[in-house]
């Protein structure tokens, strides 16, 4: 790892096995940002390496290259859109590859670059977001500048390119819903967090339990006690879950870096939660198609779930009921035999 300092207040993180790519980068960013710093990572760095580059040199922007080693590259994206600020990441790649673009954009980057990088004329077509995380649509031409049909034409699709980034939006917060669900999260409250780590999307049930819990919040802040929680939270190792005492019980929140994004998973205990009057309404249902026999497998097919759902369903009864087996449990519940 070698850092380049000058005088100036951006800082750039170049992870670039490509060298020619990265030669290219530099000399643009040369000219665009006078008087910069980029810390360069020649190959794709482990998780306790990037840890550390991060919080040493602290960059405001990560040039990421894609083209080298796609799995590489979304490991990389994924760690830095989890840690407790994450850093905005501009994929970076040799080629114009429509897959790679959209992948990336997908994945969480939030802008494309491909060679070449010098640009004669570009247009811009902003989308409406957050000063701390802005969206825009870029259109670049090296041979000719855009014209006034150019722009009229972008102007009367701007709604619609709007749209696109909403449904986008959305699709992502319902996929991300949907595997934690699938992994057994449909007893628990679902709080999916923008990069911002504001609130981005909350379950009726997770709205429940935070209001019970944290009367004083409102709208998409996250409690105070929630937020120091986050920021206290290791990148190296799993995080380690918080539990809240309130006036009916207990209650536990995890955190799921999915993806790249966080998603926060609260489950309410409730005061002398032991025992088969702890169990949950999908817990007692689990339950008794175990004492009729059935397999994990089974259990799954006939609840519309995936067997990981069952087997951390089956986990759950048997810490409530201080068991560890499915005989003992069903025993527990419904009496021996």
């Amino acid at each position: 790892m070698s850092t380049r300092r000058l005088s100036g207040r951006w800082k750039h993180l170049i992870i670039c096995p490509d060298r020619n790519l990265f030669h290219g980068l530099t000399g643009v960013l040369g000219e665009l940002t006078p008087g910069s710093a980029f810390t360069d990572l020649k190959v794709y760095p482990a998780r306790r390496a990037l840890t550390e580059a991060v919080n040493s040199e602290q960059p405001n922007l990560c040039f990421l290259d894609v083209g080298s080693s796609w799995d590489a590259a979304v490991t990389v994206i994924n760690e830095l859109s989890s840690m407790t600020a994450p850093i905005p990441v501009i994929a970076i790649s040799a080629g114009n590859d429509p897959d790679i673009i959209l992948r990336s954009l997908r994945q969480g980057a939030s802008e494309f670059l491909f060679q070449p990088f010098a640009i004669e004329c570009e247009l811009e077509v902003g989308i409406p977001s957050p000063l701390e995380h802005t969206k825009t649509f870029l259109f670049d031409n090296e041979r000719r500048d855009f014209t006034e049909r150019d722009r009229a034409l972008l102007n009367l699709l701007q709604p619609h390119l709007i749209q696109l980034y909403k449904a986008a939006a959305v699709r992502r917060l319902a996929d991300t819903a949907r595997a934690v669900v699938e992994d057994g999260g449909e007893e628990r409250g679902v709080v999916v967090l923008a990069k911002t780590g504001a609130i981005e999307m909350a379950s009726p049930l997770a709205r429940r339990l935070l209001d019970a819990y944290f009367p004083r919040g409102r709208g998409a802040r996250l409690p105070r006690v929630i937020g120091n929680w986050l920021r206290q939270q290791p990148m190296d190792r799993p995080p380690n879950p918080l539990s809240v005492d309130g006036p009916r019980g207990a209650l536990t929140i995890e955190l799921d870096r999915r993806g790249g994004t966080r998603v926060l998973l609260l489950e309410e205990f409730a005061a002398g939660g032991q025992g088969p009057a702890a169990l949950s309404a999908r817990e007692r249902e689990v339950l008794a198609l175990v004492r009729d026999g059935l397999r994990n497998a089974e259990i799954a097919e006939a609840l519309w779930v995936s067997p990981a759902t069952v087997r951390k369903h089956l986990e759950n009864i048997y810490e409530k009921l201080d068991v560890h087996t499915r005989t003992a449990a069903v025993a527990r519940v419904h009496g021996p035999g």
